[in-house]
């Protein structure tokens, strides 16, 4: 074993193999997987376009809870909001560069999570060899979560880059004669981490306990907090330029997700625990996911790994006693002080949106490799008999999951396609029925403006919230298509409207489409319809 020091020619010709082996797993996954961007990655794809074209870190893609933060009569595009502005900035960056195409987006996620193992290699050498280092890096980069992650949401990749390389620097600093430079490197890059996600906050408790524990100094937890600080500067002057508030997260003012804004009906599904919003308005709902939160959380995380023999291995390994192994013993107790804030924290404040639990899946992939380097050194004699079958053994454990993922992905691939392809028609029929700078309220706001490359507000929840958002942000138009308008979201005058194709709150049914997999009529007012696409079926409701 290598353990420290320079690193031979057959190490790193390992290392190469199992970079080519990641590469081509992940070619597999894309090409089983990827029909075009649709749904989350839109909130990142579309300010990121915006930047390429030199408008600025713009969106046109908004929420009613955004809409009620700006006076009445403004008009979009406007400053972006939804998460931190780093990976748009860097997706903006990669269109500037190569152009509008779908595998810049995809190419720079990838190429981040080949960095990210890359540190974890380097991470977990450091802690038990060679061995472990592989182990750590194979569990990592053949993850499915990871892999979705990449592709679902295009902000993971950066941010799990970002916590992982903090605490590799939390790491070398427990074992350095001057440890304030590595305390600095990491408070920096989780403070990088906090530009890049809401929930990068969410990990400071855990760091700053980490840091008291390795130093029991509070010059080093002072150097530690002073570097973190450093990114949040400009980011805090970018929240100010673009919403009028100093605050080191964006979006912390808004009741995220929620189909309505703050002081309408709202989805108690994601509550921010930051604000007293959630705990005034729905006391009980609240109350509720303090206690069942933590367990629900856990639930939805393994269900969503898609790896139940890994996960098995980590809480062993979180569990297990090294003995006279230190360094194994120390990053357990450390991952442990990671861990169990961070797990806690989400469960509450996010409550099911596991993704923002996915930076300690590096953490997960070293306690994973030591637990079973210490299992095959601790059963040697048992096992050697049968060392040839080791690796088929490992690869049908930890690797078939998420090739019986992938397969379930090529199953549906078809049907996927075939959405994918409905939405860019119905884009084309959002485009030529409304102009450049109208903007329409829908309740499939991602699909119209990424497709049709108009402003796109989600639909309220309600019509009673409908008039006061309005009032904030006029519509030009009203699109209501089969994609989400039967959801909870939306109550039932909204899908009468839709299904018998009759005039609300002042708007009249103005043209019709229709594909495979969706309906979509679009609703404008009766004095503007005379200049637009009229459907010959729509006209004797016009008339009315």
């Amino acid at each position: 074993m290598n353990k420290v020091g320079a690193w031979s020619r057959a190490e790193l010709l390992r290392l190469a193999l199992l970079c080519l082996f990641a590469a081509g797993l992940w070619g597999v996954y894309l090409k089983f997987s990827f029909v075009g961007f649709m749904a989350d990655p839109i909130w990142y794809l579309e300010p990121a376009r915006n930047f390429a074209r030199g408008w600025g870190l713009v969106s046109r893609l908004m929420l009613p809870a955004q809409v009620a933060g700006f006076p009445e009569g403004f008009h979009p595009p406007v400053g972006y909001l939804h998460h931190g502005p780093v990976a748009p900035l860097l997706i903006g960056l990669g269109y500037k560069i190569f152009g509008f195409k779908d595998c810049v987006p995809l190419a720079i996620t990838f190429s981040l999570t080949l960095l990210t193992g890359l540190i974890l290699y380097r991470l977990a050498r450091d802690v038990s060899g060679e061995a472990c280092a592989l182990l750590s890096a194979i569990f990592f980069w053949s993850s499915y979560l990871i892999m979705e992650g990449n592709y679902g949401s295009l902000t993971d990749a950066p941010f799990i880059l970002f916590i992982t390389a903090a605490f590799l620097f939390l790491w070398k600093s427990g074992g350095a004669r001057s440890p304030l430079s590595w305390l600095s490197a990491a408070g920096f890059t989780l403070g990088l981490a906090s530009c890049t996600r809401l929930a990068g906050q969410t990990y400071w408790p855990s760091f700053i306990l980490a840091v008291l524990w390795l130093h029991r100094d509070f010059r080093a937890l002072s150097a530690f907090l002073g570097a973190l600080i450093i990114p949040l500067i400009p980011l805090s002057l970018y929240n100010h330029q673009a919403a009028g508030v100093y605050f080191y997260s964006p979006g912390f003012y808004i009741l995220n997700w929620s189909p309505s804004f703050p002081g309408f009906r709202s989805s108690t599904s994601y509550m921010n625990i930051t604000t007293l919003q959630a705990l005034l308005s729905y006391p009980m709902d609240f109350a509720q996911k303090i206690v069942t939160g933590p367990a629900y959380a856990v639930n939805r995380f393994l269900e969503s790994a898609h790896a139940p023999y890994f996960t098995a291995l980590v809480f062993l390994g979180l569990l297990a006693d090294y003995g006279t192994h230190r360094a194994a013993e120390k990053f357990r107790k450390l991952a442990l002080m990671i861990i169990v804030p961070v797990f806690a924290f989400n469960a509450v404040i996010s409550y099911g949106a596991v993704h923002y639990l996915n930076p300690l899946w590096p953490i997960f992939s070293v306690v994973g490799a030591l637990f079973l380097e210490k299992f095959i050194r601790d059963n040697s004699k048992v096992l050697r008999p049968w060392a040839a079958l080791g690796v088929p053994i490992c690869a049908l454990l930890f690797l078939s999951p998420a090739a019986l993922q992938i397969k379930d992905l090529w199953k549906t691939r078809a049907q996927r396609q075939a959405l994918y392809e409905d939405e860019g028609e119905m884009g084309k029929f959002a485009a030529e029925s409304t102009g450049e700078r109208e903007v329409i309220y829908t309740d499939a706001n991602r699909a119209v403006c990424w497709r049709a490359d108009r402003a796109a507000v989600a639909l309220p929840a309600t019509k009673e919230d409908a008039e006061k958002t309005f009032r904030h942000l006029p519509p030009d138009a009203i699109l209501l298509t089969s994609l989400r308008i039967h959801s909870d979201d939306y109550d039932q005058s909204w899908r009468e409207a839709f299904k018998t194709k009759t005039p609300v709150m002042g708007f009249a049914p103005c043209a019709e489409f229709s594909s495979g997999a969706i309906q979509a009529v679009l609703f404008r007012r009766p004095d503007n319809c005379k200049n637009r696409r009229i459907d010959a079926k729509l006209k004797a409701s016009l008339r009315s």
